[in-house]
């Protein structure tokens, strides 16, 4: 069996032991994992990105929520009504909306 020795921050290798460890494995474990994965998919066997700021596409989505809600151009919907919509079928569920907005427009 062979042995690789690197080294890591130490607060990342706290954090990660713990993580493993509420798995149920040992960093040892998790290594084996993902090794064997990265064997199987032939590369890391999930996405890395060189983006700068992962969060510019979650901020501009929120900005233009903003302005939509701001415009009016929103329907509200109460608890008990979102709950009737999730034991709608899909065109019941449509034709509820669709009322529901044009009495918002009103």
């Amino acid at each position: 069996m062979a042995q690789i020795s690197f080294r890591i921050d130490d607060a990342l290798k706290l954090e990660s032991e713990q993580v493993f460890r509420s798995l149920g494995m040992n960093m040892t474990t998790a290594f084996n994992i993902f090794l064997r994965q990265a064997v199987k998919e032939k590369g890391i066997p999930f996405p890395i990105s060189a983006k700068e700021n992962n969060n510019i596409d979650y901020l501009k989505k929120i900005e233009t929520s903003k302005k939509q809600a701001n415009s009016g151009n929103v329907v509200s919907f109460t608890i008990d009504e979102l709950t009737r919509l999730e034991t709608m079928s899909a065109d019941d569920a449509y034709e509820f909306m669709k009322q529901r907005k044009s009495e918002s427009q009103t």
